[in-house]
């Protein structure tokens, strides 16, 4: 009785050591998961980018194809599920047998007691059971939109040598913001009213406060306009062009700022002085580079901000200050066919596919290359264009 209540007792206390062994087990195989998904943004980046570097190397109009993450999901969850079936005491059988014999030479009597005990246990038994699962995914969103594949075309052709730094400068689309209609703040009924109103007389014009009465007048606040380039003819306009060639052109009507502010920027403004002297009232800019429409510079109202490729962009990082010097192709990243064209010295190996190899000299440069096709892939909110697409049609035979 003794040694099975302990032998029982000692499966249950086993039964909660697993138990309470895979239970630690949920947060370490969880943290390890999480690390080893989040691992895999870098790795997925690379990729693609040296899969679409090696497209476009082979041809110079291929769209990329390009993914975004939009979400990920780890799942780590252990179960243990102890048993044990009763009873667990054993059961006792006690027989007595009496036999008797009588002696035929002396006529005595004999007799003999047997006695037979009988131990079971049953339906005793001890058990664990325990389950392990593991899911790692994530969720990805193809990128579809006509203006993000552009841009994303043009970085990547700046990358595999199909176009220049100057190509990239005055090709590369900002996102625009949409003009937004005044709402209307009147119902049709009061509209009418006001129409229907006699005039009165009209009302004395309000006066800023000046100085002697206490006040400060400013001067009206310029608005900014953002200009390609520069230099003068940096980005010329491939329309129909008047006689007089036009020396500037605008980054957009009503670009998005956003997409001009460093240091995540593919084109960057950059606000100085040295460039509002070489714009003077009565320049003409062009709209577009599509466009033949164009507009007067006007220094009393505005302020002319040149918009220019990202430094760490540009060929020939800080060989010059000089920005026509280092207008050539990308020299810190190359696509070469392997076994035809050899590795630049002193590369580094970044991926292959389909007989193209991408090698890069500079890491930093790289690094940020990475960034800018995520910055092409990114749309304003106040422009979005592309919307959910609809649900799979699914056609079935009806049973008969």
């Amino acid at each position: 009785m003794l040694g099975t209540h302990h032998r029982t007792t000692y499966l249950v206390i086993g039964s909660f050591v697993i138990f309470a062994s895979l239970s630690s087990c949920s947060t370490v195989l969880l943290n390890t998961n999480t690390l080893n998904l989040a691992t895999t943004i870098d790795d997925l980046a690379i990729r693609q980018i040296v899969f679409n570097l090696a497209k476009v190397r082979e041809n110079k109009w291929a769209l990329p194809s390009q993914v975004q993450i939009s979400a990920g999901q780890v799942l780590a969850r252990t179960n243990v599920a102890p048993t044990i079936t009763a009873p667990l005491n054993s059961a006792l059988t006690g027989t007595a047998q009496v036999a008797s014999q009588v002696v035929a030479a002396t006529g005595a009597l004999t007799t003999t007691t047997t006695n037979i005990n009988t131990s079971n246990r049953p339906n005793v038994s001890a058990g664990v059971s325990g389950t392990v699962e593991d899911t790692e995914n994530w969720n990805v969103v193809p990128v579809q939109d006509p203006d993000q594949l552009r841009r994303l075309r043009l970085v990547y052709q700046y990358g595999a040598h199909q176009i220049t730094a100057v190509d990239l400068l005055c090709l590369y689309p900002i996102p625009e913001i949409p003009e937004k209609e005044p709402a209307q703040t009147k119902s049709d009924l009061q509209t009418l009213a006001d129409a229907l109103r006699p005039p009165g007389p009209p009302a004395a014009p309000k006066r800023p406060p000046d100085a002697s009465q206490g006040g400060d007048k400013k001067p009206p606040k310029k608005k900014r306009i953002y200009i390609r380039g520069q230099f003068e003819y940096d980005c010329l306009n491939i329309a129909f062009a008047p006689p007089k060639p036009v020396k500037w052109m605008l980054i957009g009507p009503n670009p998005d700022i956003a997409f001009l502010t460093p240091p995540g920027c593919v084109l960057c403004a950059f606000p100085n002085k040295h460039f509002a002297s070489q714009v003077r009232s009565g320049d003409k800019i062009y709209e577009s580079r599509t466009s033949d429409y164009t507009v007067d510079v006007d220094l009393t109202k505005n302020e002319y901000v040149p918009v220019v490729l990202n430094d760490w962009l540009l060929p020939g990082y800080l060989k010059s200050y000089h920005y026509r010097e280092r207008e050539g192709f990308i020299d810190w990243l190359f696509v070469i066919r392997e076994g035809v064209e050899s590795p630049p010295e002193g590369g580094r190996r970044v991926g292959a596919w389909n007989g193209y190899a991408v090698y890069t000299t500079d890491e930093q440069s790289f690094s940020e290359f990475v960034l800018a096709v995520t910055e092409a892939t990114l749309q304003s909110p106040e422009v979005q264009k592309s919307v959910s697409p609809p649900p799979p049609l699914v056609q079935t035979n009806p049973s008969r």
